[in-house]
């Protein structure tokens, strides 16, 4: 398994086209859990993880441009790289009711 580190660097990232099944195309990273394009997301009331970038692992810090940290599954997808309709119910109350620290 690649760390979240090296999967969500550029240089890393062997950016490629891939095919949808309704036979669109769309740019998508090596480590990247992404199988669809935005419109067929939509169509199945799904939404691509912008937090982790689809990769379903979470990033707990950037140094000097590079992501870095322990990381771990990327908690507003779950670690599916994107988010269904239970997903975004979950985290838009979480943001909406999350304690606020003084």
């Amino acid at each position: 398994m690649l760390t979240p580190a090296y999967a969500m660097n550029t240089e890393n990232a062997k950016i490629g086209e891939r095919q949808c099944e309704c036979g669109n195309t769309f740019k998508a990273g090596a480590s990247n859990k992404r199988r669809k394009c935005e419109p067929c997301y939509a169509a199945a009331g799904e939404k691509f993880c912008r937090r982790c970038g689809g990769t379903g692992q979470f990033v707990t810090g950037v140094t000097n441009g590079v992501p870095t940290g322990p990381g771990g599954l990327c908690f507003r997808c779950g670690g599916k790289g994107y988010q269904t309709a239970k997903d975004m119910r979950r985290n838009a109350y979480y943001d909406a009711h999350r304690p606020v620290y003084i």
